[in-house]
């Protein structure tokens, strides 16, 4: 099947926009990036303290929990520490 593709011009004004728009939108998604490493970095040094992803999820702000601190454990902790995080009990 043959493409047709037709040949699009934007206004300068509205290349502008999108180009000024996106630039600002790059830096945003980068900026996320070092944050969420940064924050990963301190909820493993969290757990590391305690061994526990509940008890250093209780001594945070209530909008770090144990889920936030065992996956920032098991985005970035070496094989070696995965035998020290603790899984709860499964439920009957």
């Amino acid at each position: 099947m043959t493409r047709i593709e037709f040949a699009v011009t934007l206004s300068e004004a509205t290349t502008l926009q999108i180009l000024e728009i996106e630039a600002v939108h790059q830096a945003l998604r980068a900026e996320l990036g070092d944050s969420r490493r940064r924050r990963d970095a301190a909820l493993y040094a969290a757990w590391r303290e305690t061994c526990d992803p509940y008890a250093a999820a209780r001594a945070l702000p209530s909008t770090i929990t144990a889920a936030a601190v065992r996956a920032a454990v098991l985005r970035i902790a070496p094989p070696s520490d995965f035998a020290r995080l603790r899984v709860p009990a499964p439920r009957d």
